[in-house]
């Protein structure tokens, strides 16, 4: 058994030599470290981290020479099917075609210099060059350059007047009704002044949370807001600690802002650690129960290997509390007909599996119990 790594998470993995893997959580390739169990078990910290970044590293390096090559001479043993592929990039002064412009970058220019649809010659153009890259259509494509220039030109200068004139008849009736708040204008930036950037309104809205949470001590990590106890006030989680570029955020601590702009730490023990990173969400950090209305925060932790554990917080009565399963389970999914459920996960000779495992919620309670594991794999 060897180490695979994704070049993209970063995260490692144990497998069978030779095999074809897939990262758990961006279902990208993975690529073998060349190191076996016994050998990464041996490492230290420090040596599996030069060896996860050599990796990715080599990854992009050999990624970004593969985009620079392109074949000199052709091969006689070609096939007819890579021939046609071959042809398809032949360069246009090697084809004898005549060098006419298409009738739609003419289409998109016209509609470019009218600024009523300039968007829309916008889009003719960006599909007249993706068209003609696709096909080898090799005509010239000066126009559809030009409307998408023109076009975007136009657009912009549209909207910003649009957006100016809007914005000047906004504070004009703000000035006038006397409804303009200094403390969301002014908002203060030093930590432990939270209040100030609060209105006063009975409910807080998101703009007013997010600029709470940029008072805190560090980077926003994870950001939700909504009304997570479904009372008909809004509060806010957030995740602060250090934002990176490889999709894992060092973690300080979870705060809770309330409805009525308070700030409570619920947690404070990750202590930055790298064995204790927050991985990103591209679909957020929020869950909410149709049924019920009843939302949670959450969020999936780990070190960069293929197993991790998730953190679960709610709000009852105004007051955030952390879930019995919170760093106890392995993810909070919902499936199509809205039943909860996290995984179980084991290891065989192909590496590591992952089974998809019951969570059941109490609504009186407003806690999960975790439920039998089933025999359904879980795939991406």
């Amino acid at each position: 058994m060897i180490i695979y790594c994704c070049p993209k998470c970063r995260i490692t993995d144990i497998g069978e030599e030779g095999i074809t893997k897939n990262c758990m959580r961006c279902s990208m390739p993975m690529i073998s470290l060349g190191i076996s169990s016994s050998g990464w078990n041996s490492m230290s910290s420090e040596q599996m981290n030069d060896a996860v970044k050599d990796c990715v590293d080599n990854y992009k390096s050999e990624t970004v020479i593969r985009k620079k090559i392109a074949p000199v001479e052709h091969d006689t043993c070609k096939t007819e099917e890579s021939e046609r592929i071959d042809q398809a990039h032949i360069l246009p002064e090697e084809v004898d075609v005549p060098k006419r412009f298409t009738g739609l970058s003419v289409a998109a220019l016209i509609c470019s210099i009218l600024g009523c649809v300039s968007i829309v010659g916008i889009i003719l153009g960006i599909i007249d060059l993706v068209q003609g890259y696709k096909t080898g259509d090799n005509r010239k494509k000066l126009l559809s350059v030009a409307a998408i220039t023109v076009g975007t030109v136009i657009f912009v200068i549209t909207f910003s007047y649009t957006i100016g004139s809007s914005t000047g008849r906004y504070i004009e009736m703000q000035r006038t009704t006397g409804t303009m708040t200094e403390e969301v204008m002014d908002t203060a930036k030093e930590p432990g002044i939270a209040q100030e950037t609060y209105t006063g309104e009975e409910n807080l809205t998101r703009e007013e949370a997010y600029k709470i949470a940029e008072t805190l001590d560090g980077d926003i990590c994870a950001f939700e807001y909504g009304d997570f106890d479904f009372d008909g006030k809004s509060e806010a989680f957030v995740a602060i600690g250090e934002n990176t570029d490889y999709n894992r955020y060092p973690l300080d601590a979870i705060w809770f802002i309330s409805g009525s702009g308070d700030v409570e730490i619920i947690r404070d023990d990750f202590n930055h650690s790298s064995h204790m990173t927050l991985y990103e969400n591209n679909n957020g950090y929020y869950m909410e129960s149709p049924e019920t209305g009843i939302g949670f925060f959450y969020g999936d932790c780990g070190g960069g290997g293929s197993g991790w554990t998730t953190f679960v917080y709610g709000v009852r009565d105004g007051n955030p509390y952390e879930l019995d399963v919170s760093m106890k389970i392995e993810g909070l999914y919902r499936d199509n007909e809205g039943s909860y459920y996290t995984l179980s996960d084991y290891f065989d000779d192909e590496g590591h599996k992952y089974y998809i495992t019951e969570l059941n919620y109490d609504t009186q309670s407003r806690q999960f119990t975790v439920g039998g594991m089933t025999e359904e794999e879980y795939k991406l």
